[in-house]
């Protein structure tokens, strides 16, 4: 089942019927407070921490 899935997936990703959200935390210092965030659900989607 999981080639079926993957397969349907990617089309709807691809096509924008699925979308994905990412909570972006800009710097390192700051990494502290978004993983606490994160861990009291404040975050929407994946938590990203960029360094660069």
């Amino acid at each position: 089942m999981f080639e079926d899935f993957l397969q349907d997936m990617t089309g709807w990703v691809a096509s924008g019927q699925v979308q994905h959200t990412e909570d972006i935390t800009k710097g390192l210092e700051r990494a502290p407070e978004a993983f606490a965030g994160m861990l009291r659900g404040e975050n929407f989607g994946k938590a990203i921490i960029q360094v660069s």
